[in-house]
């Protein structure tokens, strides 16, 4: 057994970690992933191609969890040694005054990252432009790599790949691939795995464009076709992994990435259409190769990839002709004002749920601080939803229940296209009536602007002002109530009745919305009574006070 490291994040780590400057939590595997229990090749690693042109260590710190390296021999004569470089000509020579040994990368950086973060797993893929006889050096130049390289053998009666909660317990957090000189190196009298690419993975042709002005978004295999499952012997059952290429051959920037190519929206489409027509299935990458890391929406899309997430797009009916507006991974409570997290501020209009656990519940707002006396919607999960599958949410300015979901809209004056807060969390158990709660609006009939909205589960008294004006109610919409409870608006201020009064009775649990067209009648509708009592002054539009009485 092992223990995995879990903190309390701090608000400053929450609020960057799913960044295009990501931290990780010690609760977490990469940014946004805290599930260390799916098998190996069903996460999504957000992956530096040419993972040497930028510091390797503030890589790993933003939560890159595979790197691209290219090996080729040193300038000198003679030179033995394996660099990380790219250079012009395959096979080209690396400057040994300037480029980094591969043997010192392993030394200086990915085994002390990995002895420091006992919950991160990497992977080098390597592009190896050295004879045998040099990479055979370098791996030997790394006292106890071998305690740390990914052996498959271990698992070879298994039906698929070990989950990463079992490769975390073993220790061995490196897988290693590479396109030539794969097989079994010798290191201190054990044994060092090295995999070769095309029977372990599938990967798409390399090149998204010549250049930055030009994109193909075909997802061509970089080996010809296609396959689902390993080539290696005995290993067969297991499906491959799948890297995403999603880089151009040069000419790219920084600004560029994060506009298209590291782009919430692009990535989606290069994975739901593109790739998903080439391999004939929508599939998740494995590895999600990428310039300038730094940038985009790679971070929380691989999270959203591995375990689910809530997609929200610009158009309704989640029309991916529009952009995507942001994805936020599921597997954590959360609670943000926008613009945060990659999500902006007024642009979301409806919403595809993938992989989310039964009895969540998003809260969407558009008050920037959640405040409940403008537009806002609740999502209520009733079932789990599969990482495959797709529950879509075509507007937030709906009421309506589901297999799936339930849907309770409170509206103002228009919430799709304003969303600026953003909650997830739980569900109310039933009969946890903690959030029981009445809506006050303008007009009859729970028509035009809301006046405010009032929490039912517990005793007290008030009169309107603040956010609950004083005159302005003229119905409501009971969002819950617990049966027993009761609440009475008063015409006059301090509860008196002089004014006339209204009292509603709940008689059973509400838990689905109900109108209170007026204040003005008497009524019976079975799961709640209205009682209008004291004088006859007209009380719609004149309400002051309020009680409350809590079951």
């Amino acid at each position: 057994m092992f223990t995995i490291n879990k903190t309390v994040l701090s608000l400053g780590l929450l609020c960057a970690q799913l960044g295009s400057t990501s931290l990780v939590s010690a609760a977490e595997t990469a940014p946004g992933i805290n599930n260390f229990k799916k098998p190996f090749n069903e996460y999504s690693w957000v992956t530096a191609h040419n993972g040497y042109l930028d510091d390797m260590r503030t890589q790993l710190n933003r939560g890159v969890r595979g790197f691209m390296l290219d090996l080729h021999p040193g300038t000198s004569s003679g030179e033995a040694d394996a660099y990380l470089c790219h250079t012009p000509k395959d096979p080209g020579a690396c400057n040994i005054g300037t480029n980094t040994k591969f043997a010192d990368a392993l030394n200086n950086v990915f085994l002390p990252f990995l002895r420091s973060n006992p919950n991160a797993v990497v992977t080098l893929l390597l592009e190896t432009r050295v004879e045998k006889a040099s990479l055979t050096r370098a791996i030997s130049q790394v006292p106890g790599l071998a305690d740390w390289v990914f052996d498959p053998a271990v698992y070879k009666n298994s039906a698929t790949w070990p989950t990463l909660e079992q490769m975390i317990g073993t220790g061995k957090r490196l897988v290693i691939l590479t396109d030539r000189h794969d097989g079994v190196y010798p290191v201190s009298g054990k044994t060092v795995n090295v995999l070769l690419d095309n029977k372990w993975e599938s990967q798409n042709y390399w090149d998204l464009g010549i250049t930055s002005l030009k994109h193909d978004w075909s997802c061509p295999s970089r080996w010809t076709n296609y396959y689902p499952t390993v080539a290696a012997s005995g290993f067969e059952r297991w499906p491959r992994l799948f890297v995403m290429n999603q880089f151009h051959a040069w000419g790219a920037t920084a600004p560029h990435a994060g506009d298209t190519d590291n782009n919430l929206t692009w990535l989606e489409r290069r994975v739901d259409n593109h790739c998903a027509s080439a391999l004939g299935k929508r599939t998740a990458p494995s590895f999600m190769t990428i310039d300038f890391n730094q940038t985009g929406d790679a971070f929380p899309y691989a999270a959203a990839l591995t375990q689910g997430g809530f997609y929200f797009y610009e158009k309704n009916h989640t029309d991916k002709t529009g952009d995507t507006a942001c994805v936020v991974p599921a597997g954590q409570d959360l609670d943000f004002s926008l613009p945060a997290r990659g999500c902006e501020k007024d642009e979301a209009r409806s919403l595809e749920l993938r992989g989310i656990a039964k009895g969540t519940r998003l809260s969407v707002y558009d008050s920037t601080g959640g405040n409940t006396s403008d537009d806002y919607t609740f999502v209520d999960v009733k079932r789990d939803i599969g990482i495959n599958e797709s529950v879509k949410l075509g507007s937030f300015e709906t009421n309506f229940e589901s297999a799936d979901i339930k849907v309770t809209h409170v509206r103002n004056n228009g919430l799709d296209g304003k969303i600026s807060r953003i909650s997830i969390g739980k569900t109310p158990a039933p009969g946890d009536f903690r959030d029981a709660s009445v809506v006050f609006y303008e007009g009859n009939s729970a028509t035009q602007n809301v006046v405010c909205s009032v929490n039912l589960a517990t005793t007290r008294a008030f009169n309107f002002s603040g956010d609950c004006d004083n005159d302005e109610a003229r119905s409501a919409k009971v969002l819950k109530a617990k049966a027993g409870s009761s609440f009475m608006v008063y015409g006059n201020k301090n509860m008196n009745e002089n004014q006339g009064y209204a009292r509603v009775d709940f008689l059973s649990d509400i838990t689905t919305p109900v109108v209170i067209g007026s204040f003005e009648r008497s009524y019976n509708a079975g799961a709640y009574r209205v009682i209008r009592g004291g004088p006859s002054n007209t009380l719609d539009g004149q309400v002051s006070s309020m009680r409350i009485m809590a079951p």
